[in-house]
C-alpha cells in the first residue's frame, strides 16, 4: 500500500461498535498520510456484548468487558468526541450535534440499537438495549434485592438474551437468599425460536431447574406499574420487568438524508450507503443488502475488517470487498456458574470447558485493543512537552528574565487601566497548547482558563480576542481546525456572558488557543499579594491536572477519570466571581502553570508573612497519584518543584502527596485568603454553588523562620 497517495481527509466513526472499533484500528495502523481519525460516542465507555453476560455475573470486572474509548482513541493517536449525532447531511458530509457540526470525508456508523418498549407507567422497567443504560438499572436492582428478599420478576422476551439473563438472575438471587419469583413469557410456541429444538428442551429443563415459570404464546399487551397484561385479559404480578424484545433503531435515523430500510440504516454488499461512497455503515444498526441479518454482536465483529479494509480502499482509489455474512453461526450461552452451551443447527453442547473456550475468545479479543497493556514509557514520551498550561516557561527562567524588569506590571496576567471619567478597564492574556484532540471541548477549557484570571478578581470580562493556532495541514483541515475551535469558544463565551470582537490566526507546529479578555468595572479588584495574620487559606477545587492531560496525550488515562477530568477543566468560576464580592477578602489568585506552591510564593509576595500548610486537607483529583507513581507527569512539574522547594520548609509527611502542589493546572482552583469570622458563611456559599471540593488547606502565619511556608499535621 502505498501511504502517498492517501489525501489529507477526515474520516469520522460514529458509535464505539465492534466494527467500527476494529475498522480504527486498522486505519491507525495503515499508517496512510494526512489521514485523521475520528470517533463520536455518547459515553466514554462501549460494553462488548460477548461478556457482559459474565460481567452480570460478576465474572468479570467492568473495565475487562468495555472498551475505554478514549484511552483507545488516545492510543491510536485519534480523536476521541463526547458527543450525541442528532442528524447527518451527507449533501453537506456535515454531522450535526447538539452544539457543533463536524465535517467528514468518509464516515462509518456503528451505533447499534435501542429499546422497543410500548406504553408504560412501570417505574421498574429495565429495557436490555442500550446495554449502558441497562447497567446502571442492573446495578439498582441488585440492590433492591438485597433489601427485599420476595418479589415478582417478570421478563419479556424468551430469546437468547431473555433465557440468558433470567437465568442469571436466578442464580444470582439464590446466592443473596433472595426468594423472589421469577417468569419468563415469550409470544412464539417455544423459547429461542431461531435455534432447534434440543436446545430449547435443554434451556427449557435449565429455566425448570432454576424455578424459573415460563409462559409460551403469550404476548404481552400492556405493562402496567405493577403488572404486566397478557394477549388473553390474564394479569402477572411484577415488581420488575426486564424487556428483552425486539429493539428499534436509533430515532435520530429519520432526519438524516440517508436510504432506510425499515427505519435503518440501507447498505450495500460493500457495507457502503447506497449513492454515498463515502459512508460506510455496520453492525445491528443497518439492514444489510436486502437481508434482515440476525441483531447480534457475531455479525458486528465479522464486519469490523471488511469494514475497514473497505474505507482504506476507498481511500486509495482501489475496488471494494464484499462483506458475507456468515450463513450460520455458533451461539454460546451461559448456562450456570461458569458453564455455557454452544448452539449450533440442532446440536448443543455444554460444560465448563465451552465456558473455557468462550472466555478464551473473549478475553483475547478485548486484549487486543489495549485495554490492559501498561507499557513502560520511553526517553521520548517521558520528554515529550504538556498540553494545557503545562506548556508554559518554567518559573526560575521567567523570574530571571523579569527580575531587573523597569515595569513591574508585566508579571501579571490581568491588569488594571484607570480613566479619569469612567470606571477602570482590566486586560488579560492567556495561552495555551491543546491538551485534548477534541478541539470544540479544547477551546471552551481555553476561555475558561483565561477567564480565571477575571473571576478570582471578583471581576467578569465582557468582551474577547481570540487568537488560534492550527497545524499546518491542508487547506480544508486548516479549515475545519479554525471552525471548531472558533465554534468552542463562541459556545462558551456565550456561557460566560462575553462578546468575541475579533482576533487572529496562525499556524503553529502545536495547536493553540489564546484569549484576551476585557470587561470594566467600578467595583475595585482583589489583590493577588495582600495577605493578612490569620487569614485562612481556601482552594476550591482538586488538584492534579497536569498530570492527568499528560497521562491521557500518552494514552494511559481510563475512561472513568477523563471523564472526571473533563467534567473538571469545563467547571466555569463565574459564579465564584459573585461570591466573592460578597466578603472581604484579602487575597486570591487562580493556580495555573506554576502549580499551587509557586502561586502561593507569589501571593505571600514582598510580605513579612508565611503560611503554614496542612498537607492532608489538599483536595487532588482522583488518578493523580497513580499517574505519579508509574512516573508520569507534567513536562514543567520539575521547574516547578525546584523553584518551591526553595520556599518550603523540613517535611516528614508523604512526599508522594506533596508532588500534587508542584502540579500545573489548567483552568485550575481559586486560592482564596480570608479572615477567620467570615469563613464558615464563605463555605456555604461556595458549597451552595456546586464547590463541594473547596477545603481550607492553612492559614498565613504572622511571622516565619527559615522558609515562608510550612507544613504542619
Amino acid at each position: 500500500m502505498n501511504s502517498s497517495e492517501a489525501k489529507s481527509i477526515d474520516v469520522v466513526f460514529v458509535g464505539g461498535g465492534h466494527a467500527n472499533l476494529q475498522a480504527i484500528r486498522m486505519l491507525a495502523m495503515s499508517k496512510l498520510r494526512g489521514v485523521r481519525l475520528t470517533l463520536i460516542n455518547d459515553n466514554y465507555y462501549a460494553p462488548y456484548s460477548g461478556m457482559l453476560p459474565g460481567h452480570l455475573a460478576g465474572f468479570y470486572s467492568f473495565d475487562e468487558c468495555h472498551f475505554d474509548l478514549s484511552r483507545i482513541c488516545a492510543q491510536l493517536g485519534a480523536t476521541f468526541i463526547l458527543g450525541s449525532v442528532q442528524r447527518v447531511c451527507s449533501k453537506k458530509n456535515e454531522l450535526h450535534l447538539p452544539s457543533q457540526k463536524i465535517s467528514f470525508d468518509y464516515l462509518s456508523i456503528n451505533v447499534g440499537i435501542q429499546p422497543q418498549i410500548m406504553d408504560s407507567t412501570h417505574s421498574n422497567l429495565l429495557p436490555l438495549k442500550p446495554i449502558g443504560d441497562f447497567l446502571k438499572k442492573w446495578n439498582d436492582f441488585t440492590k433492591s434485592m438485597k433489601k427485599s428478599k420476595s418479589q415478582d420478576i417478570v421478563f419479556i422476551g424468551g430469546g437468547a438474551a431473555g433465557v440468558e439473563l433470567s437465568l442469571i438472575t436466578a442464580q444470582k438471587l439464590q446466592q443473596i437468599g433472595n426468594s423472589s419469583r421469577i417468569t419468563l413469557i415469550q409470544s412464539s410456541k417455544e423459547i429461542l425460536p431461531t435455534h432447534g429444538t434440543f436446545a430449547q428442551r435443554h434451556f427449557q429443563k435449565k429455566l425448570k431447574k432454576e424455578g424459573i415459570q415460563v409462559l409460551t404464546s403469550n404476548p404481552v399487551t400492556r405493562i402496567e406499574s405493577n403488572h404486566v397484561e397478557l394477549k388473553g385479559g390474564k394479569k402477572i404480578p411484577a415488581h420488575w420487568v426486564f424487556l428483552a424484545t425486539h429493539a428499534a433503531p436509533p430515532k435520530w435515523f429519520e432526519e438524516c438524508d440517508l436510504p432506510l430500510s425499515s427505519g435503518y440504516l440501507s447498505t450495500n454488499s460493500f457495507l457502503q450507503i447506497p449513492n454515498n461512497s463515502n459512508i460506510f455503515a455496520a453492525g445491528d444498526c443497518i439492514q444489510f443488502d436486502g437481508h434482515n441479518l440476525p441483531k447480534s454482536g457475531v455479525f458486528a465483529v465479522r464486519q469490523g475488517p471488511i469494514l475497514g479494509k473497505n474505507i482504506i480502499r476507498s481511500i486509495l482509489g482501489k475496488g471494494l470487498l464484499k462483506y458475507k455474512p456468515q450463513k450460520l453461526s455458533l451461539a454460546i450461552l451461559r448456562s450456570g456458574h461458569k458453564k455455557a452451551s454452544a448452539l449450533y443447527l440442532n446440536f448443543i453442547v455444554s460444560g465448563s470447558l465451552i465456558w473455557k473456550l468462550k472466555n478464551y475468545i473473549d478475553t483475547k479479543f478485548m486484549k487486543s485493543f489495549g485495554a490492559h497493556k501498561s507499557k513502560k514509557l520511553n526517553a521520548e514520551e517521558l520528554s515529550a512537552l504538556c498540553g494545557g498550561c503545562g506548556s508554559k516557561i518554567g518559573p526560575t527562567s521567567l523570574n530571571k528574565v523579569l527580575k531587573n524588569s523597569p515595569n513591574p506590571v508585566i508579571h501579571e496576567d490581568l491588569v488594571s487601566i484607570k480613566n479619569n471619567s469612567s470606571p477602570p478597564s482590566f486586560l488579560n492574556i492567556d495561552v495555551i497548547t491543546e491538551c485534548v484532540s477534541d478541539l470544540f471541548t479544547f477551546a471552551k477549557i481555553g476561555f475558561l482558563h483565561s477567564a480565571n484570571d477575571f473571576y478570582l478578581k471578583g471581576l467578569k470580562p465582557s468582551a474577547s480576542l481570540l487568537w488560534l493556532g492550527v497545524k499546518n495541514n491542508s487547506n480544508l483541515l486548516q479549515q475545519r481546525d479554525l471552525k471548531s475551535m472558533y465554534e468552542g469558544a463562541l459556545n462558551q463565551a456565550e456561557l460566560e456572558g462575553s462578546n468575541i470582537l475579533g482576533g487572529h490566526s496562525s499556524i503553529t507546529d502545536k495547536t493553540s488557543f489564546g484569549c484576551v479578555l476585557y470587561g470594566s468595572d467600578s467595583t475595585p479588584m482583589i489583590p493577588k499579594s495582600s495577605p493578612q495574620p490569620g487569614d485562612q487559606m481556601v482552594l476550591t477545587k482538586p488538584l492534579g491536572s497536569g498530570a492527568l492531560l499528560r497521562a491521557h496525550m500518552l494514552g494511559r488515562l481510563p475512561g472513568h477519570s477523563f471523564q472526571n477530568l473533563i467534567n473538571h477543566l469545563l467547571v466555569s468560576n463565574r459564579t465564584l466571581s459573585d461570591i466573592l464580592r460578597k466578603y472581604n477578602i484579602s487575597s486570591a489568585t487562580d493556580i495555573s502553570g506554576f502549580g499551587f506552591l509557586g502561586h502561593l510564593v507569589e501571593v505571600l509576595g514582598s510580605s513579612p508573612f508565611g503560611a503554614q500548610l496542612c498537607l492532608s486537607n489538599i483536595p487532588i483529583l482522583p488518578g493523580f497519584l497513580k499517574c505519579f507513581q508509574k512516573g508520569v507527569m507534567s513536562s514543567i512539574h520539575k521547574q516547578n518543584a525546584e523553584f518551591a522547594l526553595t520556599h518550603l520548609g523540613p517535611f516528614n509527611q508523604c512526599r508522594l502527596t506533596l508532588e500534587a502542589l508542584f502540579d500545573p493546572q489548567t483552568n485550575g482552583p481559586g486560592l482564596i485568603l480570608i479572615q477567620k469570622n467570615e469563613l464558615n458563611s464563605f463555605l456555604n456559599d461556595l458549597n451552595s454553588q456546586g464547590y463541594i471540593e473547596a477545603k481550607v488547606v492553612g492559614e498565613i502565619t504572622p511571622t516565619f523562620s527559615r522558609s515562608r511556608v510550612s507544613l504542619v499535621e
